[in-house]
């Protein structure tokens, strides 16, 4: 944010410039990118599961991950934030965010 001069002497908060618009839109576009990656495989994997007999929905909703298994759940959800912060604080050059 940066003040600006208003006209009757003050200063007013601009909250949002162009290149900031452009860097939400682009933290947007990439947050809907990469639900649709995570849905869509969900989506499959279930499918080819009961496919096979296994009601994995059921068991994903009553399973408590272990110590290791929790480790990695943090660690994708940071890198997932990270993306997002990137993105709305980066000069709108996010190639390359979700590379693994």
């Amino acid at each position: 944010m940066s003040a600006e001069d208003n006209t009757d002497g003050g200063t007013a908060q601009r909250i949002l410039g162009s290149q900031d618009v452009h860097n939400v839109g682009q933290a947007v576009l990439t947050l809907a990118t990469e639900l649709w990656i995570m849905r869509d495989r969900m989506m499959v994997l279930e499918h080819v599961l009961g496919e096979q007999g296994m009601d994995v929905a059921t068991l994903v909703d009553t399973h408590v991950p272990d110590a290791t298994l929790q480790a990695k759940l943090d660690a994708e959800r940071k890198r997932i934030l990270k993306a997002l912060t990137d993105a709305l604080l980066d000069d709108g050059n996010t190639s390359g965010v979700f590379d693994r």
